[in-house]
């Protein structure tokens, strides 16, 4: 069975106290008056044949080491009947280390070389962790409620000495295993006792040491190591070999600090052997061969370690942020709202080493979120800091406060970001259209980390055409610079365009004319449509009137719409004036003698006639005659083939009132044709027949 005597618990928070092994000016300089240095011995310090502190060597050397721990093996004490009976055992710790120690002793382990803790301080829980490869002896742990406010885990052990190396490496890999099982990462942690170890190199101590993440090693199995006064570490009865160790965990290794013993003080630890140490005085009641007395295998290894007990930082001000816009989420989770790249933080404590000695360090705890920088960080200025997010989303912002002696209390605030529209930019910058273009316009929205943010768009041109709501621009009207602007909320971005006029057709006709002594303008028709144009002939805006060849320019002249042509207008003379002035000098045509029903030459034709009939004016034409015969009553004569202008008639009639129409029949073609214009009348018909030639303009 096992006894527990002395034991409870304190009240108390629990902080993780993580030292760097760099802060070793802890051991030897000065000190807060409140930490308290705890001395740690592990002791297979037994003697006489029976394996048992009854010889007392052993007993002695407790009592002149007094340890405040010690992690015992073989703890036998006592004969029959009353040999590790309660009250031996009861009466064994008060003789050797005091009324007040607690203590554990694995009991019913079917061996007799039992492990045992004894403690100064409150066992809050204590028992055994199996050892599979010992019919004997277990290992043997006790959590230890020592000053301050981490909880010390002692592992009495006592590993293998006959099956040698390779099983003493699966005790400790079955020894960790327990531990990652059941000791909390941030409490401390001591494994003592008698390792069986032959050298410093043993793969028991490589597993010990060895870090398997997410847990940290073990312990520190490195050196510098525990040595007596003559620098000897070794703690075989030969001192040849490491048998002993007091091994601890990376947090209680940062606050080891120098053994001191009367005016002794041993850096790394004491190795104790009685035959070495002086002066004895100083560890009375200890004999100088009680390490030598028969049966005793080991020194014992004695650490000492300096733990704070001053109380933690107390949270006088929770962390804060100049936020002033909450939300809370369905989870009732409460975020205070960012809209910025910054936000600042405030958090403050009280201490009883004083505020001034406090450290404040920030840190993003959430998972969620990109790295936060702080302006100040990691010191006592630190309680007013700005925090600067990379992007938007959610962050839970921790301070950190913490003592000079590692102490610590945090204070956490939920930070939500949001994407906040910073900036507007439209695109193209500039553009250039001609009239009845489109061109698309693209705003685009950024939030104060200069990413893409979606938004509500609003449109507006200011001139040259209409813009939609999606920023298709339609140039209607030229002109410019305009502005295209984009706004969005409080922002607007704006893009300049210039529209020019757009090209268009011009196409002229009437191109060719005939002089009739009005003016000949020749039409201009646009593409598109209904545009305005400058027409110049020659230069002039006139249109000209008499033949000839003439250049004419169209030019457009709308607002919107730019184009041009060039032509040439031909205005041909007309046949009459050309045979006018072939007969006539100018004067006698403006005398008159060229008209129309003159007869200068008086043979009976007057000049539309002699005109039509291609014959001179001034000399005589004989009449046509009339032919009668068996075809008929006909007249034959010739013309100018296609002379424009003139319509000939042939008429016959009975009775010189009605007249009907003759064909006429073209008898020699060409330059000038002949034509013949027959009545088909029989020869016997009635006498009156009457045939003419009507010659009149069109």
């Amino acid at each position: 069975m096992a006894y527990i005597v002395h034991t409870f618990k304190k009240m108390r928070i629990i902080h993780r106290l993580i030292f760097p092994l760099v802060s070793l000016a802890l051991f030897a300089g000065a000190q807060a008056s409140a930490d308290e240095v705890i001395r740690i011995m592990a002791a297979n310090t037994t003697s006489g044949n029976n394996a048992s502190y009854n010889p007392g060597e052993g007993n002695r050397i407790f009592r002149g080491l007094t340890p405040d721990i010690a992690l015992v093996q073989e703890m036998n004490v006592g004969v029959v009947p009353n040999k590790n009976t309660a009250a031996t055992y009861r009466a064994w710790v008060t003789a050797n280390f005091g009324s007040s120690f607690s203590y554990h002793v694995e009991a019913g382990s079917g061996g007799d070389i039992p492990n045992g803790i004894v403690s100064r301080y409150p066992i809050l829980a204590s028992g055994e962790w199996n050892d599979s490869f010992q019919d004997n002896r277990d290992h043997v742990w006790a959590k230890i409620d020592i000053p301050g406010d981490v909880d010390l885990w002692a592992v009495s052990v006592h590993l293998s000495s006959s099956a040698g190396a390779t099983e003493r490496n699966q005790q400790a890999a079955q020894l960790v295993a327990f531990i990652r099982t059941n000791v909390p990462v941030a409490d401390y942690l001591v494994i003592g006792g008698d390792l069986n170890t032959d050298n410093r190199n043993e793969a028991c101590l490589s597993t010990l040491s060895a870090a398997a993440p997410p847990f940290p090693s073990t312990v520190i199995t490195a050196g510098p190591y525990p040595v007596d006064q003559a620098f000897i570490g070794h703690t075989n009865k030969s001192r040849a070999k490491p048998y002993d160790w007091v091994l601890v965990d990376a947090d209680l290794h940062a606050r080891r600090t120098p053994l001191v013993i009367g005016s002794n003080t041993f850096p790394n630890g004491l190795v104790f052997d009685s035959r070495v140490y002086t002066p004895l005085s100083q560890v009375a009641p200890v004999l100088l061969n009680d390490s030598g007395a028969i049966g005793m295998q080991h020194m014992a290894v004695v650490r000492a370690f300096r733990i704070p007990i001053n109380d933690p930082p107390v949270i006088a001000s929770a962390a804060n942020s100049s936020s002033t816009e909450i939300v809370v989420d369905p989870d009732t989770s409460v975020y205070e709202i960012v809209r910025g790249t910054t936000v600042g933080l405030t958090v403050s404590a009280t201490d009883d080493g004083g505020e001034p000695a406090l450290k404040y360090t920030w840190d993003k705890t959430s998972s969620s979120g990109g790295t936060v920088n702080f302006s100040v960080n990691a010191n006592n200025a630190a309680k007013f800091t700005t925090a600067s997010f990379p992007a938007i989303g959610d962050y839970t912002l921790t301070a950190t406060v913490q003592d000079l002696s590692g102490l610590n209390i945090t204070s956490s605030i939920k930070v939500r970001v949001v994407a906040t529209a910073t900036t507007l930019a439209v695109s193209p910058s500039t553009t250039d259209l001609t009239v009845d273009q489109t061109r698309a316009f693209a705003a685009t929205l950024r939030d104060q980390f200069s990413q893409i943010m979606a938004g509500s768009i609003t449109w507006a041109a200011n001139g040259g055409g209409s813009i939609d709501p999606i920023g298709l621009f339609t140039a209607t009207s030229a002109g410019g610079p305009f502005s295209i602007t984009a706004s969005c909320s409080s922002l607007s971005s704006s893009s300049s365009v210039i529209v020019t006029r757009a090209p268009a057709t011009v196409s002229l006709t009437h191109l060719s004319q005939t002089y009739d002594g009005s003016p000949k303008p020749v039409t201009a028709t646009t593409l598109p449509a209904g545009l305005s144009v400058t027409l110049l002939y020659d230069g002039s805006p006139t249109p000209p009137i008499f033949a000839g060849s003439y250049s004419v320019t169209a030019t457009i002249t709308d607002s919107d719409y730019q184009g041009s042509a060039t032509e040439t207008l031909l205005i041909a003379p007309d046949a009459w004036a050309l045979w006018k002035n072939s007969y006539f000098t100018r004067d006698e045509q403006d005398a008159g003698f060229a008209a129309d029903p003159e007869d200068p030459d008086f043979d009976g034709l007057p000049n539309l006639i002699e005109y039509a009939l291609g014959s001179h004016p001034l000399q005589t034409t004989p009449s046509l005659p009339p032919i009668i015969d068996s075809a008929g009553f006909s007249i034959t004569f010739t013309r100018p083939a296609s002379l424009p202008g003139i319509r000939y008639l042939a008429e016959v009639s009975s009775d010189l009132i009605t007249w009907e129409l003759l064909p006429l029949q073209i008898l020699v073609p060409g330059p000038f044709e002949t034509l013949q214009a027959l009545d088909p009348v029989p020869v016997n018909s009635p006498p009156a027949r009457f045939l003419r030639l009507r010659i009149e303009r069109e």
